[in-house]
């Protein structure tokens, strides 16, 4: 008799994991992985897309698929989370121009942060966005990379977090969901939710 399995994957800042259950929760298969990330100054903190979020992600599907066993057709959905908000400019091809720029942790954009708010005004963004802008957040980071890497820039076709890159390396869809949007402030109105490109 066939059964129904469902497969996740989290990408975390360290390490990456993954399940398939069945229909009921039933854990099937587990499997972890650990990872580094680089760090080419002080307050600067990056991944490999490729290497790492794509990378971890093939190697826990194949294994755990090898260890449960039964047909790829019997995995119904996959669920992917990942470390978050990110920004990584991609190719025409969605090919990564760069290494991920990661969360909150990276701190290389506080010049950008102070330049959007004086552009912008504080009460502005929060009305905007219901939040301050921080290391957190992406514009100022892509702000950042406009001004600092002008030749990855020219290239730049889209800007994808981490789950967007995978979904995209999957589906050939680029995709963001609104968790991910509210880190875009202050791209992302989140009243309306919808984008302004207005400040960048």
């Amino acid at each position: 008799m066939s059964r129904d399995y469902f497969l996740g994957i989290d990408i975390g800042t360290g390490s990456s994991k993954g399940v398939i259950t069945d229909i009921n929760g039933n854990i099937m298969a587990q499997h972890s992985i650990a990872h580094g990330m680089e760090s080419p100054r002080p307050g600067w903190f990056e991944q490999d897309a490729d290497d790492i979020w794509w990378g971890d992600f093939v190697f826990l599907a194949k294994k755990l698929t090898s260890e449960l066993g039964e047909p790829a057709e019997t995995i119904r959905s996959v669920a992917v989370s990942t470390i978050a908000p990110c920004v990584l400019p991609v190719d025409d091809r969605g090919a990564p121009l760069r290494k991920g720029i990661l969360y909150g942790i990276d701190t290389r954009a506080s010049a950008e942060i102070a330049e959007l708010e004086e552009l912008i005004g504080r009460e502005e963004i929060y009305r905007l966005t219901a939040q301050e802008l921080s290391s957190q957040a992406c514009c100022p980071k892509i702000l950042w990379l406009k001004k600092n890497e002008p030749e990855v820039w020219k290239k730049t076709k889209k800007i994808v977090t981490a789950a967007g890159y995978i979904v995209y390396k999957l589906t050939g869809r680029y995709t963001l969901d609104v968790y991910d949007g509210i880190g875009y402030a202050p791209l992302f109105d989140i009243r309306n939710k919808c984008w302004d490109s207005s400040y960048i």
